[in-house]
């Protein structure tokens, strides 16, 4: 666990109708939970969770190979897409964050059909 994470990897997203979510895990004052939620739309734009859906920017471009960087400390977690910065995403939890430890993948639904999405060369370092 460390107090701040390098969340990279690449992605080649088809299709996310139900949106592909990927967050950045840890613990809080109250416990293990997610510390950033981010959410790839089926158009391209990035969006971070604190609450509502909030759009960072755009940058991802499906059918392709996107490399992803998330440079995470306590307070906030800086995007890039292909080496470009696309903005800032805010925390998910209002705790007070005390490591960042793990990561996470995920479709948006759990009845929704339709993500389309590949993932290689993950790594999550300081």
């Amino acid at each position: 666990p460390a107090d701040n994470k390098t969340f990279e990897f690449w992605a080649w997203i088809t299709a996310a109708p139900n949106w592909f979510t990927l967050g950045i895990n840890g613990t809080t004052s109250a416990g293990s939970e997610d510390i950033y939620h981010l959410g790839i739309s089926s158009t391209g734009t990035i969006n971070y969770f604190n609450g509502s859906w909030v759009p960072i920017g755009n940058g991802i471009t499906l059918g392709a190979w996107n490399k992803i960087t998330i440079e995470a400390n306590k307070s906030n977690a800086n995007v890039y897409i292909n080496g470009n910065w696309v903005g800032t995403a805010g925390k998910k939890t209002t705790n007070t964050v005390t490591k960042l430890n793990g990561y996470k993948f995920s479709t948006g639904s759990t009845l929704g059909t339709g993500d389309d999405i590949y993932v290689d060369d993950v790594t999550l370092g300081r």
